[in-house]
């Protein structure tokens, strides 16, 4: 079994009862801070909400066009920036195959752009992501957390975690973080299926580049023709 890791992405903390946590993730539903609710928060994890209050259902929609453009900005101090761009880049064509009509076309910086990709220092002036934060992103446009306009921000932290290609003992594999905050740039919030790249957790040493069923299911949904 995989080394849990104690960072999250995204940087928001979880809001609600004990009780709709465990309920979420399938644990004991006693409403007793345990050994398994402390494992699942303390996890290798997204910072987005798992268990939403009124405010968390406003944020969720789809972009109002399909052909996303973007552009990478500073590099990782640990990984080359041909690994860095084609990792991100796969996770696009991943998302882009899902069998939905969507694209990704990249772009040189100061034109019209809808996300902007870079490593960052873990006191992120947007959004800090120190202590354990590996990357965050935002919701499309209307439904946006941390940005008022676009470009949308997909920042990870080039300070605290330890990234990788693949599946490294004690890292990251930088295309599975990528994949899902990617979902969060679409639109998609978390799911409870053990598995899926929308599930709140992600593990070091793994490598998680495939949308399950359910990943399908939301995306479908979402960017229904």
């Amino acid at each position: 079994m995989a080394k849990l890791s104690q960072r999250t992405m995204g940087g928001r903390a979880y809001r609600g009862s004990p009780h709709g946590f465990q309920k979420f993730f399938k644990l004991e539903v006693d409403g007793v801070f345990g050994p398994q609710m402390k494992e699942a928060m303390t996890a290798c994890r997204c910072g987005v909400s798992d268990v939403l209050d009124p405010v968390d259902l406003q944020v969720f929609g789809s972009w109002k066009h399909r052909d996303l453009t973007f552009c990478f900005g500073k590099q990782s101090t640990q990984l080359s920036a041909d690994i860095f761009k084609a990792s991100v880049t796969r996770a696009m064509t991943t998302w882009a195959n899902s069998g939905v009509v969507l694209s990704f076309t990249k772009v040189a910086p100061g034109q019209n752009l809808d996300i902007f990709i870079e490593f960052r220092q873990a006191n992120d002036p947007d959004h800090s992501v120190v202590g354990g934060v590996a990357a965050h992103a935002d919701f499309p446009p209307g439904y946006s957390l941390i940005v008022k306009t676009t470009p949308l921000p997909l920042h990870f932290d080039d300070e605290e975690p330890k990234w990788a290609d693949g599946a490294v003992p004690g890292a990251l594999d930088l295309e599975t973080v990528g994949l899902h905050e990617l979902d969060h740039i679409l639109g998609l919030k978390h799911s409870e299926v053990l598995g899926a790249i929308i599930y709140p957790f992600v593990y070091e040493n793994v490598m998680n580049r495939r949308l399950t069923a359910d990943d399908l299911k939301g995306i479908r949904n979402l960017y229904a023709s």
